[in-house]
Parts: structure tokens; C-alpha cells; sequence
């Protein structure tokens, strides 16, 4: 074989450093683009971003310095380590010890636990938000309750206390009697408790100074939430002639050109050093026009993704569509890939709560009246159907296939079996097994 060299011309698509950054800031969250801008104006004198209260940068000669430490000699100990949110905290126990197919409902649930370290939305209704069973929630909050400190993700005052006694070895039937009648306590109803827990009254006051032990609010020890998993980067609200759609204010940084470095680059002598701020000019540009075509897309995309699933705004989840990134982007006439990155880890806040965007992109079946319905509404009918089912009357697949054709809703055995088990519903011998046993456990009580 002889080796031999040939010049070809052929034409090929490519895209500049400017497309590429612009495709990045896109694909990015808003957690993502604050650090990545933060960064950036760290190592461009041009930029300066400014994150309302948070104010500008600091820089770490900025940080005051204990007069303690500066005696000693001891600086490290002046440097005063930033405190981390319980939202941040939690989200990294998540992603360690969390299942990948589970992250998602753990980070809703991370996004609903308040400062002071409960649960501030019912189990069932964070179900109805994510249009999951409240099986698969209590599963994964079961695995968030594990978590660090103690006692967080509880729905309850009685549960923390749990959690925690049972993390110290200290519980047993009278901690919970105590803990199930914290009422009495308060009300110093102390003979009762005496009863309810089967005590005297010294094992009851051994009982009240371990629970003093406990802390009644785990999460105040971490630094006030700012950033949740569902911050929101659209805000939907009713307006005079329908739907308001706008970019969440305050979502991001304000990304300015500093005037006082476009100075400093006119008295430069330096050449090399003039070259280089030339450079970092034209970068700090660069960056802000990459920042207002991502905001200016993501807005695009959103009020076409809302322009389809409006009855969804008005109806609830029955009323979803199903739609294709693919529609959105023949109608705004750019890549799908590019409506792909636009809805990525984004979120839209409207009157029915906050849901991801990729949330509104759902498969679905034709109906019998050659309407389309999105997977999310089939599934909502199922839950609806099986949440009514009476205790003697347990519904079979099948059954719940012909109860869906009698809605409109023409679909197989199969995706029937596919969205009961995608809820986390059993099938019908488990849920009338668990039905016998509830039944059970109601008359022994």
C-alpha cells in the first residue's frame, strides 16, 4: 500500500467561540450561570455582577479579620467559613445517597422543607405536583429523613423528636406515648401522661430531660434557603387579557460593563497589557450579549411551550397535551437542540405551583374523539379512579381500561399496567391485600 497525500474542498457547518457560549450560558441553570458569571467577573476586570443584597464580590483581603487572630499570628482562624443552606446541604446528601431515578422527588421534597427543617407540603399533595403515587414520595422522604442533622424532613413536631430518638437508641413504647401527647406536657398534665406512657413519675421526668435534649428545629443551625431546586426562572400570572408570562426578576445577577477599566485600558502604556484588556473588553461584551440572547430564548420558549398547554393553567394536569420539543421549535424556527438546552434544569412558577419545563413536553395516546391526551392526564385519570375504588371493589386493569374508554381515553392493558406501576400503585391483588390488613389493624384498635 503506498501512502500518499490529497487535498480535498468539501464545506462544513461550525460554530465560533461566541455560538458556543451562548449554547452553554442556554443549557445552564441559574445556580450554574450565577457561579459561572461570579467566576468570570473574578478574572475579567471589565465585568462587574452585582447580586442585589448579596451586593458585589468580596474578595478575601475584604474579609475583617478577628484581633484575636491577628495577635496570635493565627490567621486561618479569621477567615470566617461561609455558612451552607440546609437546601445545599441536603442536596449533596442526595446526590450521594440517593438513587439516580429517585433525585427527582427527593429534590422536590428538599425544595419544600423550610428553614426550620420540616416538611411544609402535604405528602399527597407534592404527589399531585410531580402527578406521581404517594407511595413513591413517602419512600424517598423515608431516605431523606436519614439525612443530616437529625430530625429534618419531618412532618411534625412529635416525628423530629422521633427521628431523633431513635438515632440516640432512646426510643421505646413510653418516648412514644410521651411524644404522641406533647400537648399534655405543655399543658403539664403530668399524671396522665403518667398513664399514656405506663410510668411513675421519676421514669416520666428521666423521659422529659432526654427529650430536652433533642432540637425541636434541626435546620436553624444552616444559613437561611436561598436557592431551592424549583426556584423559579418564569413567572405565569393572570393578566387583563389572559396569561402573563415574564423572566423571574432577580433570578440572575445584574452582568454590567465596568466604565472606570474601559478607562484604565485608554491610559495603558503597555502594550502587551493594553492587548490584554482589549481582550477582556471584548469578552465582558461578548458575555452580556450570550446572557440577553439565553434570557431572551428562554422566554420565547416558555410562552410557546404555554401557548400549547394554556388549559393546563386552567384545568390542572387532566388538561395537559401532548407536545414535542420538536412542535416548539418549527414554530420559533430553531434547532430542537436549542429547545432542548432552553428547558433544561429551568423552571416555571404559575397559580398551580412550580414545575420544571421539561414537565410540559408529554407523550401521549388519541382519544376517541381523535383528540390527543397527554401521558401525565391518562395518568391522572388512573389515580383518580383507583383513589375512589371502593374497599370491596378493587379494580383490575382491565376494568380501569374500560372506565378509561368510557372518559374517551383509548388505551391498551399495557400502558394502563405501565402508568398504575409509574405511580407507584400496586396492582389489584396488592392493593386488596393492603385493604384487608388496614381493615384488620382498624378493628384490633
Amino acid at each position: 500500500m503506498n501512502a500518499r497525500m490529497q487535498m480535498r474542498q468539501a464545506q462544513t457547518l461550525g460554530l465560533n467561540q461566541q455560538q458556543q457560549q451562548s449554547l452553554r450560558l442556554l443549557q445552564m441553570s441559574g445556580v450554574e450561570l450565577e457561579k459561572t458569571l461570579v467566576d468570570e467577573a473574578d478574572r475579567n476586570p471589565f465585568l462587574t455582577v452585582d447580586r442585589g443584597d448579596a451586593g458585589k464580590r468580596v474578595h478575601l483581603r475584604d474579609r475583617p479579620v478577628r484581633a484575636a487572630a491577628v495577635a496570635t499570628g493565627d490567621w486561618l482562624e479569621g477567615i470566617a467559613a461561609p455558612k451552607v443552606s440546609l437546601v445545599a446541604y441536603l442536596t449533596e446528601q442526595a446526590d450521594l445517597q440517593i438513587a439516580p431515578a429517585d433525585r427527582t422527588i427527593a429534590y422536590a421534597i428538599i425544595s419544600f422543607i423550610d428553614d426550620a427543617g420540616y416538611l411544609a407540603e402535604p405528602v399527597d399533595q407534592l404527589a399531585d405536583r410531580l402527578c406521581i403515587g404517594s407511595g413513591a414520595v413517602l419512600r424517598v422522604l423515608e431516605q431523606v429523613q436519614n439525612f443530616e442533622p437529625t430530625g429534618v424532613g419531618a412532618r411534625s413536631l412529635s416525628e423530629c423528636l422521633l427521628l431523633q430518638a431513635i438515632e440516640a437508641d432512646e426510643d421505646c413504647p413510653a418516648m412514644r406515648a410521651l411524644l404522641d401527647n406533647l400537648p399534655l406536657l405543655a399543658e403539664g398534665k403530668l399524671s396522665k401522661l403518667e398513664r399514656l406512657c405506663g410510668v411513675g413519675s421519676a421514669e416520666l421526668g428521666a423521659l422529659v430531660r432526654r427529650l430536652r435534649h433533642f432540637d425541636p428545629k434541626p435546620g436553624q443551625q444552616f444559613a437561611p434557603s436561598e436557592h431551592g431546586w424549583l426556584n423559579p426562572d418564569i413567572l405565569v400570572r393572570e393578566g387583563g387579557n389572559g396569561w402573563r408570562i415574564d423572566l423571574a426578576s432577580g433570578a440572575l445577577p445584574t452582568v454590567t460593563i465596568d466604565r472606570s477599566a474601559r478607562a484604565a485600558t485608554a491610559k495603558c502604556r503597555d502594550a502587551d497589557d493594553k492587548n490584554w484588556l482589549r481582550d477582556c473588553a471584548n469578552d465582558a461584551r461578548a458575555l452580556v450579549k450570550a446572557i440577553e440572547h439565553r434570557q431572551r430564548t428562554l422566554l420565547l420558549v416558555a410562552t410557546a411551550i404555554l401557548k400549547h398547554q394554556d388549559a393546563f393553567l386552567a384545568k390542572g394536569v387532566g388538561a395537559l397535551r401532548p407536545l414535542t420539543m420538536r412542535e416548539i421549535a418549527d414554530e420559533l424556527g430553531i434547532h430542537e437542540s436549542t429547545v432542548s438546552r432552553a428547558v433544561a434544569n429551568k423552571s416555571l412558577l404559575c397559580p398551580r405551583g412550580t414545575f420544571e419545563l421539561r414537565f410540559f413536553f408529554a407523550s401521549g395516546v388519541v382519544q376517541e374523539s381523535g383528540e390527543a391526551a397527554s401521558a401525565a392526564a391518562i395518568k391522572n385519570a388512573i389515580k383518580a379512579l383507583i383513589t375512589g375504588e371502593a374497599p370491596g371493589a378493587v379494580l383490575s386493569d382491565d376494568a380501569l381500561v374500560g372506565l378509561l374508554r368510557g372518559q374517551g381515553y383509548d388505551v391498551a392493558r399495557r400502558t394502563v399496567a405501565k402508568y398504575r406501576e409509574a405511580l407507584g400503585i400496586g396492582n389489584s391483588s396488592e392493593r386488596r391485600r393492603a385493604g384487608v390488613l388496614r381493615a384488620a389493624t382498624l378493628k384490633a384498635a
